[in-house]
């Protein structure tokens, strides 16, 4: 007994249909991933004669909102200036000693557009003087 193609056609067609629109490209994976930044400027500097904190200047590209600053897998507080800076207060305990550390840019699930989340490849920064 021969099977009638066109039943499985249709079904495959319904399929589809019931789909939607397809992938959002935004959504696509080769889009969670973040443009690292272009540049960190590490700043000391002094607040009331405190103990010294350290800030950070963080130039790049196509920053949102939502943009947060990574240093050593730890969420550090993280000023959106514009779409080309960011500012971040850092503790200098979590980078006491290094010479070097990593940092990197996540944007959390939710935020558009990247509605999965995102995340930059790890930049390594420089302390100034070491």
């Amino acid at each position: 007994m021969r099977r009638e193609p066109l039943g499985g056609w249709l079904c495959v067609l319904g399929l589809v249909l019931a789909c939607g629109p397809g992938i959002d490209e935004r959504d696509s994976p080769s889009e969670h991933l973040l443009q690292p930044p272009s540049t960190v400027v590490v700043m000391s500097i002094a607040i009331n004669d405190a103990a010294p904190e350290i800030q950070l200047l963080v130039l790049g590209t196509d920053f949102i909102p939502a943009t947060a600053v990574y240093v050593r897998q730890t969420a550090v507080p993280t000023e959106f200036v514009s779409s080309t800076e960011l500012r971040v207060q850092l503790d200098p305990n979590l980078v006491e000693g290094l010479a070097t550390f990593p940092l990197e840019l996540r944007v959390a699930p939710g935020n558009p557009p990247f509605l999965q989340g995102a995340t930059s490849p790890i930049y390594t920064v420089s302390m100034p003087g070491r």
